[in-house]
């Protein structure tokens, strides 16, 4: 899902293609280091593209296997099993939670088998273990498969900073089509996210904690709203430009978290993107929530020098 200072990358993804390229540990190991909108990649098509971008569109397409791959939330394992049978599997990692358990299947020979398939099912409160079914046309029954499967969810001791898990749990819920918790943890994620970058920032500039809690954290009248520590901090302070289309998704987004934790859902459902184009459904105004979510924590991740 995504790519951040101190993490390991997987991969990018091409912006035009969606493409995956692969990351080796020369690129890891300077992520700190390196101007990495300026360092240029390119794909298999012959797209060429920075860094930045290829962070940027991972970032913006979430499934299972870059959310979890940073959080060791994954289990690859094999059954051997035949046609019509199921079976119940217990992975050996600690998961707190299951979101995912995918199957492909593999015939032992060459036999083909076109009418076979595999599912797995599971229960969130047993996360311990799944059961793996298969299925075919009759005459298929009994035919010996090998089914590869993986398993994504939360493992035991995982700890992320608080705004990663918010953006975490938004593309989980984006996935698994809970749309409105969605839009509430895109717009947590961004709000933590800016008090984690102004606290850090004023902590290396020696702030007084007692003046960070006062006027930063929220625990005074005269602390900052979230806007006032993006424009007083982040744009004037620090000097990071946030693009103004970045700018105007952050500022839709809290409107659209505003309507919901308000219970307005007349005006949340007649909310458009920033070109004035109407979302139809509550999938689309997720999946903005969680884009705009994800361009403005990069753009001031990776500021433009």
């Amino acid at each position: 899902m995504l790519i951040m200072k101190g993490n390991l990358v997987p991969y990018v993804l091409c912006p035009e293609c969606q493409r995956r390229i692969d990351i080796d540990d020369g690129y890891n190991n300077k992520l700190e280091s390196i101007n990495v909108r300026e360092e240029e990649i390119r794909c298999s098509s012959g797209h060429r593209y920075s860094l930045f971008e290829g962070i940027v569109s991972l970032g913006l397409h979430p499934d299972h296997y870059n959310i979890f791959w940073p959080l060791k939330g994954m289990e690859i394992g094999q059954e051997q099993i035949r046609v019509g049978q199921w079976r119940i599997v217990t992975p050996k990692s600690s998961f707190e939670e299951i979101d995912e358990v995918q199957t492909i299947y593999f015939p032992v020979d060459d036999t083909h088998l076109s009418g076979v398939r595999t599912e797995a099912r599971f229960k969130r409160e047993k996360p311990n273990e799944f059961c793996l079914m298969t299925s075919g046309m009759e005459e298929e029954w009994g035919e010996t498969i090998n089914v590869n499967w993986v398993v994504y969810g939360i493992v035991s001791g995982t700890e992320l900073d608080i705004w990663k898990e918010n953006l975490t749990y938004a593309a989980r819920h984006l996935l698994a089509a809970n749309y409105r918790p969605s839009v509430l943890q895109s717009a947590v994620a961004v709000e933590s996210f800016v008090y984690d970058m102004v606290t850090s920032y004023l902590r290396d500039a020696n702030w007084d904690e007692k003046n960070i809690k006062y006027y930063i954290d929220g625990s005074s009248i005269e602390s900052l709203s979230v806007q006032g520590l993006i424009r007083m901090f982040i744009q004037e302070i620090m000097g990071i430009k946030i693009p103004k289309d970045v700018f105007s998704g952050w500022m839709r987004l809290k409107r659209m978290r505003d309507a919901l934790a308000h219970g307005d859902l007349e005006r949340y459902k007649n909310f458009s993107d920033i070109n004035d184009n109407k979302l139809i459904n509550d999938q689309a105004r997720a999946e903005f929530a969680y884009k705009s979510a994800v361009s403005f924590i990069y753009e001031v991740l990776y500021p433009d020098k």
